[in-house]
């Protein structure tokens, strides 16, 4: 929200007459089926908070009942229960006030390419076809000794951190869950996981298990907008470990980390960023923002849009 959209004091007033009443973010939602209760509320959560504070007179919320054939983008459950979102929204109409929200750094990996679903699985038809990057089962993160400070699940919803942009619905079998990172465009396949500050700042590294799609599937990482590491993942190593660094302080060598027999480690290519410059990115490996205005936020595309909250700064 903050690096999409134009500053209200400068661009949106130099073309809206009255901008406090006339930029919202809609619509907006998340699958309660796909995340889960915990990380579809903290998501909505967040992208309310800021789009309030920044100045929107309305956010649109999709949706008060589900009619995405059960992937739950809903307030209210096919059940008539009502969703911790539906809570959410009440106490900020009901209360005039925005509870106090934990703050997150994100974590980007951008990757060099994906690969086309129904080109490596011949069972996936071109109609429902994905374009695939990396099968992620567990992300770990560490301190700067090499010590676990917290680990995830990827694939198990209760048991993640927060995935938005890039990843696919969980998956399991009896040896372990995951999901595929996927590019959403495929032109600039990228997967954003958030991470939230008060953990994130004790974290020097993160190692990351799964399979790439392909062979020459690499991915730059980001923290902050900037490029803090580069990897190179390997589909022969099979399901493998990869280190890389996150703070730009910490120092270039790799971190050592234990791994079981049954699959071996790959280490990042720390200070060797071996895929071109895209004209996505700036020379300092940090992304522009656009010129013209765009909200950053990954939107339901089907329900119906209703309005929810009322104009924050004529209320407060």
């Amino acid at each position: 929200m903050n690096e999409y959209t134009p500053n209200p004091s400068q661009y949106v007033e130099s073309v809206l007459p009255v901008p406090s009443k006339n930029v919202f973010v809609g619509e907006y939602g998340f699958p309660f089926e796909k995340v889960g209760n915990e990380k579809a509320a903290q998501i909505t959560k967040m992208i309310t908070h800021t789009s309030l504070e920044w100045g929107v007179p309305y956010t649109l919320y999709w949706a008060i009942y589900d009619t995405s054939g059960g992937k739950g983008y809903w307030l209210v459950r096919p059940d008539g229960t009502k969703s911790p979102v539906w809570d959410y929204f009440d106490s900020i109409i009901t209360e005039n006030s925005l509870q106090k929200l934990p703050t997150y750094a994100e974590l980007v990996l951008d990757f060099n390419k994906s690969a086309e679903e129904h080109e490596i699985n011949p069972e996936t038809s071109k109609e429902r076809s994905r374009a695939l990057t990396f099968r992620c089962s567990e992300l770990v993160l560490l301190d700067s000794d090499g010590q676990s400070v917290e680990r995830y699940s990827v694939g198990n919803p209760d048991d993640e951190p927060m995935l938005s942009e890039g990843v696919s619905y969980p998956v399991a079998n009896e040896k372990r869950s995951w999901r595929w990172f996927v590019g959403e465009n495929p032109d600039d396949p990228r997967t954003s996981i958030y991470v939230e500050r008060s953990v994130f700042d004790k974290v020097a590294a993160a190692r990351i298990r799964g399979v790439p799609i392909k062979n020459d599937i690499e991915a730059d990482v980001l923290v902050g907008g900037r490029v803090v590491d580069h990897v190179d993942f390997q589909r022969d190593a099979g399901w493998a470990d990869y280190v890389v660094q996150l703070q730009t302080k910490t120092p270039t060598s790799t971190i050592e980390n234990p791994t079981t027999a049954a699959s071996s480690a790959v280490t990042s290519t720390t200070g060797t960023t071996r895929r071109s410059p895209t004209s996505s990115r700036t020379a300092n490996g940090s992304r522009p923002s656009p010129a013209a205005p765009g909200f950053g936020i990954s939107a339901a595309t089907a329900g119906l849009m209703i309005v929810l909250a009322k104009h924050w700064h004529e209320q407060r």
